[in-house]
């Protein structure tokens, strides 16, 4: 994984310095109210009126820690001779740097867990793809909630990945469990709200080595010290008891409070064509692998009672196809809800 993360952030550096922003989101929804928190003043959006109360502020402390804890290395590498930006140029590119490295150490955990589960050779195809991604790598600079979740979802599948591959060890099942179940409470209610759906064929892929009351418990535990934690960050700064994971979903997806299609839609491909632009040859293979499940199913069919070599493999390609699933699934629910969405909006 050293290798992979190493390879990761020499690529995605370059989208740290040299990748415009691309959205004006980040500017207004990020970059001006990180400005207030560490300047104490900066442009406010209706999004972070009281009365709307849309954006997580735990978000935002979140990369005010990551500015401080990365401000002294990049300090000292000005100290040592790097002629470096200064002032608020340089808290610019403090906080990509930090991005930039969040995302590809989530990727080459993501890439590890892939190599132990699945094998090495399935894994230096993952970060081949990851690596070839321009559209990661523009994300992955982003301020940007979905790109932080992006980051958090890696974890969470690699720790399912864990989980899975480690039948053998009750101690590393739980740790996969935590891994995978609280990185998922991070990017769903701190980061984007929306992968919340993605937590669902994950769940389903941890039942398969755990108890449901185990994935309950750490369930409940995660989401209760996450929720409040978001709960008293914005109470404090919004000046009222809100919860904004709930009111972006209650304005985006329910239409309270507003028209979350003020400014247009987009048709019912856009996820699809999207995701063939950034993700190239992976998508239209991911897109394969229920159809290959199937053929496999009828081609080759479990037998029960039969211990012989070519069954004992075909146990072992059965597992690999489980994992698989458990991969791709949360993509497949992404795209077909996201999809959804936009044609019931065009209507």
């Amino acid at each position: 994984p050293r290798y992979a993360f190493v390879a990761l952030l020499s690529i995605r550096s370059l989208a740290a310095l040299y990748t415009p922003i691309s959205d004006c989101d980040e500017v207004f929804n990020y970059w001006e109210p990180f400005h207030l928190l560490l300047h104490g003043y900066g442009f406010q959006t209706w999004e972070y009126s009281p009365a709307f109360a849309l954006r997580s502020y735990l978000y935002l402390f979140l990369h005010v820690i990551l500015y401080v804890v990365c401000f002294p290395i990049w300090s000292l590498a000005q100290l040592v001779g790097f002629s470096l930006p200064v002032g608020k140029v340089a808290t610019f590119y403090i906080v990509r740097f930090g991005l930039v490295g969040l995302s590809s150490f989530s990727d080459a955990m993501l890439f590890d867990a892939v190599s132990a589960s699945l094998g090495a050779r399935r894994g230096w195809v993952t970060i081949l793809m990851l690596a070839g991604s321009g559209g990661i790598a523009a994300c992955s600079a982003s301020f940007l909630p979905s790109s932080f979740a992006m980051s958090l979802i890696s974890i969470s599948i690699a720790s399912l990945l864990y989980a899975l591959s480690s039948r053998d060890s009750t101690t590393d099942q739980l740790a996969g469990l935590r891994g995978c179940v609280w990185s998922m409470g991070v990017a769903g209610l701190v980061g984007w709200p929306f992968v919340g759906l993605l937590a669902l064929p994950m769940a389903v892929g941890l039942l398969r080595v755990l108890p449901l009351r185990s994935v309950v418990v750490v369930g409940l535990q995660a989401a209760g010290a996450l929720g409040l934690m978001v709960l008293l960050a914005d109470t404090v700064m919004y000046g009222k008891v809100t919860f904004s994971p709930l009111n972006l979903i209650a304005y985006n997806v329910m239409g309270l409070g507003g028209d979350s299609t003020l400014y247009g839609t987009e048709p019912w491909w856009f996820y699809i064509a999207n995701g063939i632009i950034n993700l190239n040859i992976a998508l239209p293979l991911a897109a394969a692998l229920p159809v290959v499940i199937g053929l496999r199913s009828i081609f080759y069919p479990a037998r029960k009672g039969d211990s012989s070599m070519s069954s004992r493999k075909n146990d072992s390609l059965t597992e690999i196809w489980w994992i698989a699933v458990a991969i791709f699934c949360p993509a497949f629910v992404w795209v077909l809800c996201m999809s959804l969405q936009v044609i019931n909006m065009s209507f």
